[in-house]
């Protein structure tokens, strides 16, 4: 092994030779020579043997030293970093304006439908409690324009129809409040009364046998299909659901008086008298129930007298009731009260202008009290409602005869004859042209 200070030879186990080893200790010892004067020639000279002091540390190193102390993270490229996050940002954004935007405009204006909407219903409501029904209809048709999906704005747009008596369109939107909410008592009982006043029973026992499953008090259910039942003529049927309805509510009136009518139909008038007299006086139509008691005295019993009290008292509770002014016609015609039976006449003409047996009767009352130029009124105004009533003719022939115009009477009775198909008139007009005949 040769040193490399003096290039002289050494032992292999050494790395320099112990004369210059002894001067460089020196030198270092007195700070005479720095220390990167022993510099190995490469990495494989570098000794491990020598004190630390006498080593060459290099100058530079290629990488600084890590401390752990001092951590330092490796510089990452702020290119792809900016990309990123603009892209992340890019797609919150557009979440934000397609979903979460158009939602919440979408829930504000729904709100702001339902407010109005409900300001609508709260006029309708209004003008609902005071009978102003199409003053109602008007708010509710624009409560359902702004919120389309409420069923009970339908619901209450066709009572408004139904109290008008407008049943067509009163189903028509009961059937819509139906379609959004399938199990609502109200619109399936009313579609019933509704299709029940147009006369098609058959259909609305449909609808309240439908609702007796939505209520936990299915009376009105029964008592209307007992009515159904009743105009159906299935008299057996109407009896069992009037039972039902009067076991549900026995103090209630209306069960009664299908009973009372069905055996007054059936011509069991005490039967009838007495189920009629079972409805308490507070029942809402009790007046119909006066009437019908007046029916009985005044067609089966034959008592004038008391079918007249009857009748006038149905009136005291419905004075404009168009039924009792009819049969008041006719019984104080038969004891020849004229005056009385023109008054009531007339009172139920005004409701039904023209009804021709009614305007036929004042005719009548009118000839009866020699008022014959009224009379003759009545009767031609009979004629031009239908030109071949064969009373109305026989009656002006009366008329002229009493007014001694003989030809006159004759062209009308004959004109009886010449229309008529009612043997007992016919009968009557030949005896009166016979004795004209004759004179």
């Amino acid at each position: 092994m040769f040193c490399p200070e003096c290039n002289k030879k050494f032992s292999d186990f050494e790395t320099i030779c112990p004369t210059c080893l002894a001067e460089l200790k020196d030198e270092f010892l007195t700070g005479s020579s720095p220390v990167s004067k022993v510099t190995p020639i490469s990495d494989e000279k570098e000794t491990r043997h020598l004190p630390y002091s006498v080593r060459k540390q290099p100058e530079t190193t290629p990488y600084p030293e890590i401390s752990p102390y001092n951590v330092t993270p490796p510089v990452q490229n702020n290119n792809i970093v900016g990309i990123s996050i603009a892209i992340v940002a890019a797609v919150v954004i557009l979440f934000i304006t397609s979903t979460v935007i158009p939602f919440i405009l979408t829930k504000y204006k729904e709100a702001s439908s339902i407010q109005e909407s409900k300001e609508h219903k709260n006029k309708a409501l209004n003008y609902y409690r005071n009978k102003q029904y199409r003053e109602a209809i008007t708010e509710y048709e624009k409560a359902i324009e702004k919120d389309p999906n409420d069923s009970v704005s339908y619901n209450d747009l066709a009572d408004c129809h139904y109290y008008l008596s407008e049943y067509g369109k009163a189903k028509d939107y009961y059937s819509k409040s139906l379609s959004l909410d399938p199990n609502n008592y109200e619109s399936l009982y009313y579609t019933g009364n509704s299709l029940y006043y147009e006369g098609n029973y058959k259909e609305a026992l449909i609808y309240y046998s439908k609702s007796i499953d939505k209520t936990g008090f299915p009376y009105d259910c029964y008592d209307a299909m007992a009515m159904c039942y009743y105009n159906m003529k299935d008299y057996k049927s109407a009896r069992d659901y009037a039972q039902k309805a009067i076991a549900l509510a026995p103090s209630e009136g209306s069960p009664y008086l299908t009973l009372g009518n069905i055996y007054y139909t059936e011509e069991n008038i005490d039967k009838a008298e007495e189920y009629y007299n079972k409805i308490p006086t507070f029942y809402s139509s009790y007046y119909v129930v006066l009437y019908n008691l007046g029916n009985i005295y005044y067609y089966y019993k034959k008592d004038n007298k008391k079918a007249i009290d009857y009748y006038e008292k149905s009136l005291e509770l419905s004075p404009d009731y168009y039924y009792s002014h009819y049969k008041l016609g006719l019984v104080y015609y038969d004891t020849k009260k004229f005056e009385k039976s023109l008054e009531h006449i007339c009172k139920a003409l005004e409701q039904d202008p023209n009804d021709i047996y009614l305007i036929n009767n004042a005719g009548i009352d009118c000839y009866e009290l020699e008022n014959y130029d009224r009379a003759m009124e009545y009767y031609e105004k009979a004629l031009t409602i239908d030109p071949n009533y064969p009373f109305a003719y026989y009656n002006i022939g009366l008329i002229y005869e009493e007014k001694q115009d003989k030809k006159k009477a004759l062209e009308y009775y004959k004109k009886v004859i010449e229309i008529n198909q009612d043997r007992a008139l016919i009968k009557r007009a030949e005896k009166k042209i016979k004795k004209l005949e004759n004179k």
